[in-house]
């Protein structure tokens, strides 16, 4: 029982942490782009 309750509490928090880790991946995606367009647009100016 005891170990069960504790497999179940882990993958709770995996779930809990998976949109967060996700959401994460994506802002970081983003900002990079849009880090590396504004480098390029300024190289062309």
């Amino acid at each position: 029982m005891l170990f069960n309750s504790r497999s179940h509490a882990v993958s709770t928090k995996r779930t809990i942490l998976s949109p967060f880790t996700k959401e994460y991946r994506v802002r970081a995606a983003n900002s990079g782009i849009r880090l590396f367009l504004e480098g390029f647009f300024y190289k062309l100016r």
